[in-house]
């Protein structure tokens, strides 16, 4: 009798043993994905703070004339590389576009929804294939009045005929494209595409498509405008050449406050690039609205994002994505 007893309260033991075990597991589980979420939760917050300072810099430009590469809400180390909410070193925000610490100046981009034929040519001209085919494809998906009679049978049926809502909805309209024209990697050479101009285009300023800020365009961005106001391709050299002096300038001085500033001694008058000179002074602005923020937020090896376009003229969010 006292041996059952014995077996039994043993089989008890180990059968509270084994709850114990699995309770005490399922505890440390519960405790490590509410730690997880709670540095998720901390990253959110972080990159949120990020953002915040970075609207906060551009809010209190102190150069309230102009817009430049110059200015504190720009590539700057100081204010955007560490942002923190307390003093552990592992939690901190960065605000950065690839290797730019700071904002980006959507100004410096052109408009795919407003750019004219000859911008759009000279934006796409490398890519594979290229056609006036292409050019119909973006009319039709963007809505454009005239192509859009064409656009009526199967072929469009999945466009969206209405101005493109985010850059990347270009990336499908040029998949469509390799794809009708026969290439088996369609969807690469659209991707492969998409990534040589992504940094140049923007679907958030106004105007034509054409006006740029010059204090903050890429040498890129500028030969693609420059390229559509060419007259002639006779002028390939006397725009790479042209491009190269007003960028050196600019490096130079720091910032153009007017277009008066922009001058080039050497160009000889009458000339070529004299000539595109003048006609890309017309389309060159020097004070922006629109800025792209992506905040990252770190807490140890957790992440939160957050990517917010910021009109500073409304004070107003045009777009934002959260990714944490």
């Amino acid at each position: 009798m006292k041996a059952q007893t014995s077996l039994f309260t043993m089989w008890i033991l180990i059968i509270l043993a084994t709850l114990a075990v699995s309770i005490g597991h399922r505890v440390s589980l519960s405790l490590h994905l509410s730690n997880y979420q709670q540095e998720r939760l901390n990253a959110f917050y972080l990159a949120k703070a990020g953002a915040n300072r970075a609207i906060f810099e551009i809010i209190n430009d102190k150069t309230p004339d102009y817009d430049s590469l110059t200015d504190n809400w720009a590539n700057n180390e100081e204010v955007f590389k560490n942002i923190t909410l307390n003093n552990k070193k592992d939690e901190f925000a960065v605000v950065s576009h690839e290797d730019t610490l700071g904002v980006i100046d959507e100004e410096s981009k052109i408009n795919i929804n407003t750019a004219s034929d000859d911008l759009l040519s000279a934006l796409l001209i490398g890519s594979q294939d290229y056609n006036d085919a292409l050019l119909k494809d973006i009319h039709i998906w963007r809505g454009d009045s005239a192509p859009a009679l064409e656009a009526d049978n199967d072929e469009y049926k999945n466009f969206k005929k209405a101005p493109f809502s985010n850059p990347e909805e270009l990336l499908v309209v040029l998949g469509h494209f390799y794809r009708k024209m026969g290439l088996t990697n369609y969807t690469e050479t659209a991707q492969k595409v998409f990534e040589n101009i992504k940094d140049s285009i923007t679907i958030y300023t106004l105007g034509s498509g054409q006006e740029i800020n010059i204090n903050t365009v890429s040498g890129e961005t500028l030969l693609i405008i420059a390229n559509a106001k060419a007259l002639t391709q006779g002028q390939k050299n006397s725009i790479i050449s042209l491009v190269g002096k007003i960028i050196s300038l600019r490096d130079k001085l720091g910032y153009f406050r007017r277009t008066e500033d922009i001058v080039i001694p050497e160009l000889a008058v009458g000339s070529d690039e004299e000539n595109l000179l003048n006609n890309l002074k017309a389309n060159f602005i020097f004070k922006s609205d629109n800025f792209l923020i992506e905040a990252l937020g770190n807490v140890g090896k957790i992440k939160g994002r957050i990517s917010v376009v910021y009109n500073r003229r409304n004070n107003k969010i045009l777009y934002r994505h959260e990714n944490y």
